[in-house]
């Protein structure tokens, strides 16, 4: 995971053992919102110009800058493993589950992901209006008129929850036979692909890596990795390491089967 300098809306932004745990890593646990928020930092306004008259508006993990992100991500990952609309996919650590909605623009629908952040359940059915206005106040606008108004109004789109599959999203850790057996009924049909999702596996040290637990029933396990952050490997490396499973590069979305 990395932090993107600018948003444009519109457009890309530029870029085992049975009884271990797909927990996340030692290397960056991500349970509070401080975690998920730590990761990204984003000049929001790049999407129509900054004000010269006023510091900039940063958001974090917030929709308004994460979706078209995810959305991107989506579409290529998709492509490049070859899902269609007939695949069905676990992601594992989805936060609040944009990369699905991204996946289903792309026309992967049957997916599922395995989260357990508490920050990301008691938050995924409410909407984020009160962090967007921290925000916005905290460059001196208000929010109930004028310019504060209008950047307050976009950043919160049609203002609705934070996740649209808040459903979707399954408070399992896979670190338990039961856990794993519940995901898989949830899936239904065997065959699906799994993935863990944005560098969730450079989260972990080579040890944790290695100990990552199969999951009944499913098919290929694919790890979304990048080669710049915590515990970067080439994707040569993290075949050698993890030899039965199959990575995907972030930005060249090479695929190492």
């Amino acid at each position: 995971m990395a932090r993107w300098a600018a948003v444009i809306l519109g457009m890309v932004m530029a870029l085992c053992s049975m009884n271990s745990a797909w927990a996340d890593g030692s290397l960056y646990p991500m349970d509070t919102k401080e975690d998920w928020d730590n990761l990204w930092e984003v000049d929001a306004e790049s999407a129509w110009g900054d004000n010269p008259n006023r510091q900039q508006i940063d958001l974090n993990y917030h929709r308004f800058i994460m979706m078209p992100r995810e959305t991107f991500v989506a579409g290529n990952v998709a492509r490049a493993l070859g899902w269609t609309r007939d695949s069905s996919v676990l992601v594992v650590k989805c936060g609040f589950g944009w990369i699905l909605e991204g996946l289903a623009i792309h026309g992967v629908t049957n997916t599922l992901c395995a989260e357990t952040s508490s920050y990301i359940h008691s938050s995924k059915t409410v909407n984020e209006d009160v962090d967007l206005r921290a925000k916005v106040e905290g460059v001196g606008l208000a929010t109930n008129s004028g310019d504060g108004l209008a950047v307050f109004n976009a950043f919160r789109g049609d203002g609705g929850v934070r996740s649209k599959r808040a459903a979707s999203i399954l408070n399992e850790a896979l670190d338990t036979q039961a856990s794993r057996q519940t995901v898989r009924q949830a899936m239904g049909a065997p065959g699906f692909d799994v993935i863990t999702h944005d560098g969730y596996l450079n989260s972990h040290t080579d040890t944790e890596a290695i100990a990552l637990s199969e999951i009944p029933g499913a098919g290929r396990i694919i790890h979304h990795v990048y080669s710049n952050w915590l515990n970067p490997h080439t994707l040569d490396e993290w075949k050698a390491m993890l030899p039965n499973d199959v990575f995907i590069l972030n930005q060249t979305w090479e695929v190492r089967e």
